[in-house]
């Protein structure tokens, strides 16, 4: 199974918000998810004015004064292809993968990774069972 989630954090990382999860069985299905969502998340950060009839202009602003902007990377990963394609090569391989993006009010994290299964322990053996322990 593989776990996705997109988080939110505090500047100061004293605050964290899970925004969403989903557990899928493919790679390909984990980026979808995960490109869908950050389409999502980058129309909430940074609506197009154009798009947002019940706003008047005057509700928009720049995002942070050095021109980080959540919304613009977000639209950015999700049209890069090419990224999508060595994030699922590195989730069948079983490693995780991450996209991160913040401005001066948020970080924000979409996350994929492979849900450890069974018991971590079971294949465990502490040297003084096998009989190897340094005297």
């Amino acid at each position: 199974m593989i776990l996705c989630e997109i988080t939110a954090h505090s500047p100061d990382r004293m605050g964290q918000w899970l925004l969403a999860t989903y557990g899928t069985s493919t790679p390909r299905l984990a980026l979808r998810w995960l490109t869908a969502r950050a389409g999502e998340l980058a129309a909430h950060l940074d609506p197009d004015p154009q798009e947002v009839t019940w706003a008047s202009e005057r509700m928009f602003r720049l995002s942070a004064p050095d021109g980080r902007d959540p919304g613009e990377q977000l639209r950015a990963w999700q049209a890069d292809l090419v990224a999508h394609e060595h994030m699922m090569q590195a989730l069948a391989v079983g490693s995780p993968i991450a996209v991160t993006v913040y401005d001066d009010a948020a970080l924000y994290t979409l996350t994929a990774y492979r849900e450890l299964t069974g018991d971590p322990w079971a294949t465990f053996q502490h040297p003084a069972d096998s009989g190897q322990v340094n005297a």
